[in-house]
């Protein structure tokens, strides 16, 4: 990856605690990470960065959202992109996960597994591809 290119991830999330974890943990992955608190906000939040010409490469998508939740947003984030790439990070996998997978998400990530594991699963899968443009 060329200096001064930066992935970027999506990370629609609601608890607060949730979200400096992974700033903490993707520190270290020189990513340019987007917060949304719930699922409306993340569906819109896609359309403005993609407009901009700033496509996510990852959406890090929790299932329970306020609002509409994960499944639902992951649902309108494949009508603004087909090709948008997301992950499911929650503590309800074994419940919604296949839901989610049906919806359009890549991959569901059980928060059982742990914030490194989904940091090292995010960056061999950032770093398989060339930066979104």
């Amino acid at each position: 990856m060329s200096k001064g290119t930066q992935h970027i991830i999506l990370l629609i999330e609601d608890d607060p605690a949730i979200q400096e974890l992974l700033d903490m943990y993707f520190t270290s992955l020189n990513v340019k990470l987007y917060r949304a608190q719930g699922g409306l906000e993340g569906v819109q939040r896609y359309r403005e960065l993609h407009a901009a010409g700033k496509r996510p490469d990852l959406v890090i998508m929790d299932i329970k959202l306020p609002a509409i939740n994960g499944i639902e947003a992951t649902k309108k984030i494949k009508e603004i992109d087909d090709t948008a790439v997301i992950y499911g990070f929650t503590a309800f996998a074994s419940v919604k996960g296949k839901e989610l997978r049906q919806a359009g998400a890549q991959k569901v990530i059980p928060r059982t597994h742990g914030f490194k594991a989904l940091r090292d699963i995010v960056s061999s899968s950032i770093y398989a591809r060339p930066p979104s443009t």
